[in-house]
């Protein structure tokens, strides 16, 4: 297939599929699943069925990677690699508990300075112990405020880690080659602005609703900010709607020129004479 694109002249961006392990993987090895806030094991059968902090997952997801970088070294129509898929997995297993610690050390030094952050004095909360501290799990009554900043914050970085991770092999294989991975605009669970520096061209996802009179706003607010990621360099595009989504119960049609319209409204503007 990448053969005729080629031959048509079809630049390909080219993406790693690790961003949904096969179900082999969460079979055989079902630490590589993620675990929700009530100690829930998710199994495989829809997508993103990982566990970002696990070493078991890293392994494979590397290997698989190495194997597509060295099969489409060279090639062609090779233009650009994808890393993953929309970024976001969380997991609140043990294993991501152990680095959650690790990362808690490395910011705030040691017990007292992670204490004083969080505000422990309230409602007995104090440690004494780095083990003692989970990630915010499911609780009887409100869980604290800047443990669950912290951790939002480390989520973010184990999935950046895993991310540089599969970026340095690609480069391995096939410097010169541009890295990105696709945001979702304003979506919480990934910091873009430490994302961003790490990536060759700035991307995202738009999938404007056409039930919704604000998308307007919405689409200059949200390609604003990935403009902005970038520098002010251009931004890819990585996905949009032709027509309907899988997620809404009601389609509304497109009219004519629609996609069109959405596709351009991407493009910088440009300053006319002046």
């Amino acid at each position: 297939m990448l053969g005729r694109l080629a031959e048509a002249g079809i630049a390909v961006d080219l993406a790693t599929p690790t961003a949904s392990p096969p179900p082999w993987l969460g079979h055989r090895r079902p630490e590589t699943l993620p675990v929700d806030e009530s100690g829930h094991r998710l199994w495989y059968g829809a997508r993103n069925q990982f566990c970002p902090s696990s070493p078991v997952y890293r392994e494979r997801a590397l290997a698989l990677v190495a194997d597509l970088a060295g099969r489409y070294a060279g090639h062609p129509a090779l233009a650009l690699w994808h890393v993953g898929n929309e970024y976001g997995q969380i997991c609140h297993c043990d294993v991501s508990a152990e680095a959650f610690r690790a990362w808690l050390r490395e910011r705030h030094g040691d017990l007292d300075g992670l204490n004083e952050a969080w505000g422990t004095t309230f409602w007995s909360q104090r440690y004494g112990d780095w083990a003692e501290i989970i990630p915010p799990r499911r609780a009887p009554y409100l869980v604290n405020p800047t443990q669950k900043l912290d951790w939002a914050r480390f989520c973010s970085d184990a999935l950046l880690d895993h991310y540089r991770a599969e970026r340095d092999v690609l480069r391995e294989h096939t410097p010169g080659v541009p890295v990105t991975t696709n945001f979702m605009g304003l979506f919480k669970p990934v910091d873009s602005w430490r994302w961003a520096p790490e990536e060759d061209v700035v991307s995202n996802d738009w999938y404007p609703d056409p039930a919704d009179p604000l998308f307007p706003v919405r689409a200059a607010l949200t390609h604003d900010l990935t403009r902005s990621l970038g520098g002010g360099r251009p931004w890819l595009l990585l996905e949009q709607a032709a027509s309907a989504v899988n997620w809404r119960a009601h389609n509304l049609p497109k009219p004519a020129g629609q996609l069109r319209l959405e596709s351009v409204s991407c493009s910088r503007p440009t300053r006319g004479p002046s």
